[in-house]
């Protein structure tokens, strides 16, 4: 299942250069500032625990634009602020579940 996977990426990627797909070779000819385009990234990011977000071209974009470091930490404190979005609003729908059915062990 993984080597399907990685091919799948691979043609995918060689798709992308072969039909030169300018917004996944060079997104940055596409977003006028880094900053406003980091701030983006981290927004849609965190905003994908509610919003169907591709997560995936997002951090490509980040490792695109910054490099593979800075676009590693930008990605990685995006996916951070999604799983602690996530938390809050699991917490916040168990202690409605709770108050709700009374069952604490449910929620």
């Amino acid at each position: 299942m993984g080597i399907a996977a990685g091919a799948l990426a691979l043609v995918g990627l060689g798709l992308a250069e072969v039909l030169d797909v300018g917004l996944l070779l060079r997104p940055e000819d596409r977003m006028d500032g880094h900053g406003a385009a980091a701030a983006l990234g981290v927004g849609l990011l965190v905003a994908d625990i509610v919003a169907p977000v591709p997560s995936s071209l997002v951090m490509l974009a980040h490792g695109a634009l910054f490099g593979v470091l800075p676009g590693a930490a930008l990605s990685l404190v995006g996916r951070t602020g999604n799983a602690v979005v996530g938390v809050l609003l699991g917490r916040g729908a168990g202690a409605a579940l709770e108050r709700r059915s009374g069952r604490r062990r449910r929620a």
